[in-house]
């Protein structure tokens, strides 16, 4: 059997939206959760380096290779990203025109994009869905001919639409025998809603692992939604966007060395019960600037999550009527820059498949978990942890 390639590609950078929730955006933001964390904890348990990823991005291209999944294949995926039933691509759809509504204060902007074979049997049921569920065009490119053209192709598409922050996703030898790239892009610039002045940043102590390093530290005292959770051992702060409706929440451990307790009992139940924890009060903040850059391949940290049929077996009937066809790899690359005035972040995710009592300060001097949210749907769009500014 000739065996062809989809690749997966998910990009997310952080710039800084409105419709109310419906009941299919919600249950899609439950699994998106679930997904989430799950994925996150994985990652995290192969290093003790910082991390950061979009799971939005990840399970965005991994819900358009669903779509033409089919038998064991379709159901396996289905368990891993927690899909079930025939919402999701309607979910889809109504959270990405939420999150893309135009709006002053912030940017966030999601694309999709179909990358296919020139002269390729891609079927056109599952073309038109794309286009209905997830407002993806389609460009014919010459992978077996031209596989250098073609990364480069995919590479300028990627960086257009991450404001220049993900570049070189994709290599020709990833894509030389694909027939199908599958690609995601959001971009995020936020400003905070109380953003720290530049003059009250200093020279500070971040106790990273495995010796403490000066940073510049940003400080600011002013109110904000604060709780300190028993269970996780953490303070919890959010740090509001401009427009309130996206929030980076930073948990920070109790103990220095404290993160692996935290990581451990993390999942969706546990914070979101802590995150209603949340009340306002005037604190003192002091929070590092940092800038990282992280890019995964995916394929064994998805095997070992239970996603196995979908790189091994050829369901996808969807997709092409002949079969033969897998996925080769996920490929998720990421940026995030945080400082006095907000956040900006990038993300990909490219899958080839192939035919209490408060403390006085919340001072983040140690490494800590953050995430950014949007509370309208409730869609967690990045993770990650900072081990090292």
């Amino acid at each position: 059997m000739h065996i062809q390639w989809i690749l997966l590609l998910a990009i997310f950078c952080l710039g800084a939206f409105d419709v109310t929730p419906s009941r299919i955006t919600k249950k899609l933001a439950r699994a998106n959760g679930k997904f989430a964390f799950n994925l996150y904890k994985k990652i995290a348990a192969k290093g003790r380096g910082n991390v950061f990823i979009s799971p939005f991005s990840i399970s965005t291209a991994l819900a358009m290779t669903y779509a033409g999944a089919r038998g064991p294949t379709k159901s396996q995926m289905g368990r891993v990203l927690g899909f079930r039933g025939s919402y999701v691509h309607n979910a889809f759809r109504s959270t990405m025109s939420s999150l893309n509504r135009a709006n002053g204060q912030y940017k966030l902007a999601i694309a999709n994009r179909l990358f296919v074979q020139s002269r390729s049997g891609i079927l056109k049921p599952y073309k038109r869905l794309l286009k209905r569920k997830y407002l993806a065009g389609v460009d014919k490119l010459d992978f077996a001919g031209n596989p250098s053209g073609a990364a480069r192709f995919i590479n300028k598409w990627v960086e257009g639409k991450t404001n220049k922050k993900i570049k070189n996703i994709v290599k020709a030898s990833a894509v030389r025998n694909a027939l199908l790239v599958l690609a995601n892009a959001i971009y995020f610039k936020g400003f905070w809603n109380i953003p720290f002045h530049p003059r009250d940043t200093r020279p500070g102590t971040f106790y990273a692992i495995p010796r403490s390093k000066k940073v510049a530290m940003m400080h600011i005292n002013d109110e904000f939604a604060y709780a300190k959770d028993r269970r996780l051992r953490c303070q919890i702060l959010e740090l509001p966007y401009k427009g309130k409706r996206l929030s980076m929440y930073v948990f920070l451990p109790n103990r220095r060395n404290g993160l692996k307790y935290l990581e451990r009992r993390l999942n969706y139940w546990s914070v979101t019960k802590a995150l209603r924890g949340l009340r306002k009060r005037k604190i003192p903040v002091t929070f590092p600037k940092f800038k990282m850059t992280l890019g995964l391949q995916l394929k064994k940290v998805l095997m070992a999550m239970g996603m196995k049929r979908p790189f091994n077996s050829y369901d996808f009937e969807g997709i092409v009527r002949a079969g033969g066809l897998r996925i080769s790899d996920v490929i998720h690359k990421a940026f995030i820059q945080v400082d006095e005035k907000g956040t900006e972040a990038a993300a990909a995710t490219v899958v080839v498949l192939t035919y209490g009592s408060s403390p006085t300060a919340f001072i983040a001097d140690h490494p800590f978990l953050f995430l950014i949210k949007d509370k309208r749907t409730g869609s967690i769009l990045f993770i990650g942890r900072l081990m090292n500014p």
